[in-house]
C-alpha cells in the first residue's frame, strides 16, 4: 500500500514481518521495482540478512540510539571481506 504512492521519502519498519520467511526477498524486489528512482527507501529491519543484498547504504544503530557504523554496503563488504550481517554482530 506504501509503495502504490510516488513519494521522495519512504520509511519501512520491518516490512516482512509477518511475511512467510519464503517470500521476504520477492517482498524487497517489488518494493524497489515499485519505487520512483528518485526517491530514497529508509528500512528498519532485524533480519540484516534479508536486505543487505538490496541495500546502497546502511547504518547500524545500538539500543540506546547511537549510531555504531554507517556507509556504502558494497564499500563495507568489500573492504572487510564480511557480510553486513557478520559486521553488524561484530559492533552490536
Amino acid at each position: 500500500m506504501t509503495m502504490a504512492r510516488s513519494a521522495k521519502l519512504y520509511l519501512l519498519d520491518e516490512p516482512t514481518a509477518w511475511l512467510a520467511e519464503g517470500s521476504h526477498d520477492f517482498f524487497h524486489r517489488a518494493e524497489l521495482a515499485n519505487c520512483p528512482p528518485s526517491s530514497t527507501v529508509i528500512i528498519a529491519s532485524s533480519q540484516i540478512s534479508d536486505v543487505e543484498g538490496i541495500l546502497d547504504d546502511f547504518f547500524f544503530v545500538s539500543f540506546g540510539g547511537k549510531i555504531k557504523l554507517s556507509g556504502s554496503a558494497k564499500v563495507a563488504r568489500e573492504g572487510s571481506g564480511r557480510s553486513l550481517y557478520e559486521l553488524a554482530k561484530e559492533v552490536l
